[in-house]
């Protein structure tokens, strides 16, 4: 494996890193600003070949490190990690934050999106949830927050 693919995976297995202890240990508002540059990344695609290249690499190289992850990460650890380590490489990604409604439980999900493609989930993914995207729609949601709570 060439020296720049393994700084690659090392950098991307520092970054599950800084995205867990952040999340797990550090008060909100203190890694608040990671999250919310990451919810509203630059994604000007060029969609040149380079990019794309360079898209598949890091992917590749994240999978090599989130396999050697020693902890359990969920999907917003996960998504955050991958965002920061694409946009190093400049290459333009979006954590994407979604809301499933139900009369049982509410449960959120992020993934990561690069332009329309959803690179590190289920293509079908979207389909289950109402997105979040830069909170705009949270009035549409918090009647339907209301009557789950109130059951």
């Amino acid at each position: 494996m060439p020296t720049t693919d393994l700084r690659l995976a090392a950098r991307a297995w520092l970054e599950l890193a800084m995205a867990d202890l952040c999340i797990s240990r550090l008060p909100y508002r203190w890694w608040r600003q990671r999250l919310l540059t990451a919810l509203t990344a630059n994604e000007d695609l060029s969609g040149n070949p380079a990019e794309k290249n360079s898209l598949r690499r890091t992917l590749k190289m994240y999978h090599l490190a989130q396999r050697n992850y020693p902890f359990s990460t969920n999907c917003l650890r996960r998504g955050l990690a991958l965002q920061r380590l694409l946009s190093s490489q400049n290459v333009p990604s979006r954590l994407v934050t979604g809301i499933k409604l139900s009369l049982e439980q509410t449960t959120g999900h992020a993934w990561v999106q690069y332009g329309d493609q959803i690179i590190n989930d289920s293509p079908a993914v979207s389909k289950h949830y109402v997105l979040l995207d830069n909170f705009e729609n949270i009035k549409e949601i918090l009647p339907h927050l209301d009557n789950n709570t109130a059951n």
